[in-house]
C-alpha cells in the first residue's frame, strides 16, 4: 500500500509539472498588454486678463483602437473647448475683475487615469503702470507701460475735482464716449476713426501742456477697442501742477503828460520776469481792473490759439520784459486814468499788481480845414474825396440825412465820439478817397468829417449832403451757369491736400456773365429765395454787393440742403438788372464723374508741364474756391436796413477766452505716436 501511494503521488507530480510546462510555453508566445496613460506637455496654463485662445499638446500612451480622448470644464469663462488626437484647445474670456481666477479642465480616456489641466487667468487690476509728474506750472508728463503690448488703449486728463465727482468707472467711461463722439462730429468722421486716431499701443511717453498752475489733475487710461468697448478697469493717477516762479516782481511807474497824450514808463524790479501793463479809467477798483484785463487777455489768447499758437506762446507775445514805455494818445481830456502792471506766468497766473494814477491835460486844437467832395453819384454807390489843409488826423463818417441833419454841430459830436471810443472809426491823415457802397437809391445822405485828438474833436465839424439818384432796372442779359457739380470726396482722392478738409461737401462751379462788360455779383445762400415774397430784388442786391465778382467761382456746398444761387449785374451808371434766382438741392446721387472736373488753378494746361508745388496749388485754390469760413453757404439772407452811420454799428464777437472753463474739459494728448 505504501508503494502504491508513492506511485500515485509521483504520477500526480508529473502531471502537474507537465501542465506548468505547457503554461510557460504559452506565455512565451504572447506580449504583455499595458493599460492606456494620458501624457500632458504641461500641468497648467497662465492667461492674461484679456483672455484669448490656448492650446495644450496631449499624448495617449498605449492607446486603444476606437477610444476617444475627452476634455470637460464646467467654468463659464472657458469656452470653445475642443479635443483632437493630440491637442486640447479652448478660449478664455476676459477677466474684468481686479483679482486673478483659476479653474481646471478634466481630461479623460477609457481605461486611463484622468488628468487635470490647471488654468490661471490674471485680473485686470494691474494692467497699466502709469507714472505722472508735473514738469512745470502748466505741463504734466506721463509714462504708460501696459501689461499687454498688443492691447489698444486710450489716455485722457481732466481736473481732479471732476474726476472725484464720478461715482464709478462706468460713469467716467460713458462721459468719455460722449466726448469722443463730440470730437468725431466736429471733424466729420466716425467714432471708430476718432478712437483709432487716439489709441495707443505699448509703452508711451506723453505730455499735457496748457494746464492751469497749482491745480490737481487726474490722468487715466484703459483698454479700448475700435468699436468703443472698454477692455479694462480705469487706471488713474493724480498730479498737481507746480506753482509759477518769478511773480514776486514790483514795478516803478512814471508818466510824461502832453495834453491828452500820456507816455507810461514801466521799470520792473526783476528784468527776467514777464509782465503786462496798460491803462484804464481811474474810478475802477484794482479788482475791477484785473477782471476786465483778464477777460480782454483771454480773448486775445483765444485768437492766438485759433491760429495754431499754444497758450504759452500767446502769453509770451502779449507780455514784456525789462523797462518799457508806451504812449497813449486816445485818451479824454482832463480825465484821470489808472496805469497798472503785473507779472504773468506762461499759464496766465498773475502776481501782485502795481498801480499809479495820472491825469490828462486839455486837447490841443488843430487849424485843419477839410474840403469834402462827393462825385460819380450812382443809385447805390458814390465816391468821396476829403482834402485837409494839413496832416493832422481826422475821421470820416456818413449817415442818412434824417439821423443828424436837423441837429447842431455840438449835438452831433457826442454821437460821433461814441464811435471814436468804440474803435468803429479809424482816423486818417492826408487826402482820403473811397467809394461808399450799399447805399439806398433816391436817398439823402450827409458826410460828417472832424479832426480828432485822441477821443476828442480837434476841429469844427465839416458837413456835406448828397442825394443818390433813382434806380432804373436795366436789361443786361445776365447768364448764369451751374449745371454740374462734383464730390469733394472724389476730388480729395486726386488732390488730398487741397480737398481733404472739404470731403463732406459738393463742389459747384458757377459761371456768371453779363452783356456790355457789366459788373456781376453773385453768391449762394442757405434757404429758398426764389419767391420774391421771401426776399425782394432790393434786399438781394444789398446782400450781393461785396460778394463774388469773378466770372467763375467754385463753391463748396452742403449736400441735401436747400440753397439758392442769386446773381445780378450793374451797368456803368450803377443800375442793376433783375435778379437771377435758382433753387438747388445737391444730392450725392447727382454728382458728375470727377474726370469731368477741370480743377481750376490746379491742373496744368500741358501734361508735360512741371507739376505745381502743394503750396502753389493751395494758394491758387484758396483764391478760386469760396468756402465762407468752411461753411460754403451763408446762414441766411440778411434783410436790408438803413445804416445809422458810415461805420456800421457791429457788435464784437463774444470770444470765449482760455481762462474761462470749458464745457468739455477732457483733454487728449497729441495724437502723434
Amino acid at each position: 500500500m505504501k508503494n502504491l501511494w508513492f506511485l500515485r503521488g509521483s504520477i500526480l507530480s508529473m502531471v502537474l509539472l507537465a501542465c506548468m510546462n505547457m503554461l510557460w510555453s504559452c506565455s512565451e508566445d504572447e506580449e504583455e498588454v499595458l493599460p492606456p496613460a494620458i501624457e500632458l506637455t504641461t500641468q497648467g496654463v497662465e492667461m492674461k486678463a484679456l483672455g484669448g485662445d490656448a492650446t495644450v499638446m496631449v499624448n495617449v500612451a498605449n492607446a486603444v483602437e476606437g477610444a476617444e480622448l475627452k476634455a470637460e470644464c464646467s467654468t463659464e469663462w472657458i469656452t470653445d473647448l475642443k479635443v483632437t488626437e493630440s491637442i486640447v484647445s479652448f478660449t478664455v474670456l476676459p477677466n474684468s475683475a481686479e483679482e486673478e481666477r483659476e479653474t481646471t479642465i478634466n481630461i479623460s480616456y477609457p481605461g486611463a487615469e484622468s488628468k487635470t489641466l490647471k488654468v490661471v487667468q490674471k485680473g485686470m487690476g494691474n494692467m497699466f503702470n502709469l507714472q505722472a509728474a508735473a514738469k512745470d506750472e502748466s505741463t504734466i508728463v506721463a509714462t504708460i507701460k501696459p501689461d499687454d503690448n498688443t492691447m489698444p488703449y486710450i489716455v485722457m486728463i481732466i481736473p481732479q475735482t471732476e474726476a472725484d465727482a464720478y461715482g464709478s468707472d462706468e460713469e467716467m467711461f460713458n462721459d468719455d464716449m460722449t466726448y469722443l463722439k463730440y470730437q468725431a462730429g466736429k471733424l466729420q468722421i466716425t467714432l471708430e476713426r476718432i478712437i483709432e486716431i487716439n489709441q495707443r499701443l505699448g509703452e508711451v511717453n506723453l505730455e499735457f501742456s496748457g494746464l492751469e498752475a497749482m491745480t490737481g489733475y487726474c490722468i487715466y487710461c484703459y483698454g479700448l477697442s475700435n468699436a468703443g468697448e472698454r477692455l479694462t478697469p480705469i487706471t488713474k493717477v493724480s498730479v498737481t501742477t507746480a506753482a509759477p516762479a518769478g511773480l514776486d516782481c514790483d514795478f516803478d511807474i512814471s508818466y510824461d503828460v502832453n495834453g491828452i497824450e500820456v507816455t507810461m514808463n514801466v521799470t520792473p524790479s526783476n528784468n527776467e520776469a514777464r509782465y503786462y501793463f496798460n491803462m484804464l479809467q481811474a474810478e475802477l477798483s484794482d479788482e475791477e481792473v484785473m477782471e476786465k484785463v483778464m477777460d480782454y487777455l483771454g480773448q486775445i489768447v483765444y485768437l492766438y490759439e485759433q491760429n495754431g499758437y499754444t497758450r504759452e506762446q500767446a502769453i509770451e507775445a502779449i507780455t514784456f520784459t525789462g523797462p518799457q514805455s508806451y504812449t497813449f494818445n486816445v485818451l479824454e481830456e482832463n480825465t484821470e486814468y489808472k496805469g497798472f502792471a503785473f507779472a504773468m506766468s506762461p499759464s496766465a497766473v498773475t502776481g501782485p499788481m502795481t498801480t499809479k494814477n495820472v491825469k490828462t491835460g486839455t486837447v490841443a486844437m488843430s487849424d485843419n480845414i477839410i474840403d469834402i467832395e462827393v462825385y460819380d453819384l450812382q443809385p447805390r454807390q458814390v465816391s468821396v474825396r476829403c482834402t485837409p489843409s494839413n496832416n493832422d488826423p481826422y475821421v470820416v463818417s456818413y449817415a442818412p440825412f434824417d439821423y443828424y441833419g436837423n441837429l447842431t454841430d455840438d449835438e452831433v459830436l457826442p454821437y460821433l465820439a461814441e464811435y471814436f471810443k468804440s474803435g468803429q472809426v479809424q482816423s486818417v491823415n492826408g487826402i482820403y478817397e473811397n467809394d461808399l457802397t450799399q447805399l439806398t437809391p433816391n436817398t439823402k445822405y450827409e458826410m460828417l468829417v472832424v479832426g480828432v485828438n485822441g477821443f476828442s474833436p480837434s476841429t469844427k465839424l465839416f458837413r456835406k449832403t448828397f442825394t443818390t439818384p433813382k434806380e432804373e432796372q436795366v436789361d443786361l442779359n445776365l447768364t448764369v451757369e451751374a449745371s454740374k457739380y462734383f464730390s469733394a470726396s472724389d476730388a480729395a482722392k486726386i488732390y488730398p491736400q487741397e480737398f481733404g478738409p472739404y470731403t463732406q461737401y459738393a463742389i459747384l462751379p458757377v459761371r456768371v456773365m453779363a452783356d456790355g462788360g457789366a459788373q456781376v455779383y453773385y453768391n449762394i445762400y442757405q434757404g429758398d429765395y426764389c419767391d420774391e415774397a421771401s426776399a425782394s430784388d432790393d434786399v438781394i442786391i444789398q446782400n450781393l454787393i461785396g460778394g463774388y465778382t469773378d466770372l467763375r467761382t467754385d463753391f463748396f456746398v452742403d449736400f441735401d440742403t436747400d440753397v439758392t444761387l442769386l446773381a445780378t449785374a450793374r451797368d456803368s451808371k450803377g443800375n442793376f438788372c433783375k435778379c437771377f434766382r435758382q433753387h438747388l438741392m445737391l444730392t450725392r446721387d447727382g454728382v458728375s464723374p470727377i474726370e469731368e472736373y477741370d480743377f481750376p488753378g490746379i491742373e496744368q494746361s500741358s501734361s508735360a508741364a512741371k507739376a505745381p508745388s502743394a503750396a502753389t496749388k493751395a494758394k491758387t485754390l484758396s483764391r478760386h474756391a469760396a468756402t465762407m469760413q468752411a461753411i460754403p453757404c451763408q446762414s441766411a439772407l440778411k434783410k436790408a436796413a438803413p445804416s445809422r452811420s458810415a461805420v456800421v454799428d457791429t457788435q464784437r464777437d463774444a470770444y470765449k477766452g482760455p481762462f474761462v472753463k470749458d464745457i468739455m474739459r477732457r483733454r487728449l494728448p497729441d495724437a502723434t505716436r
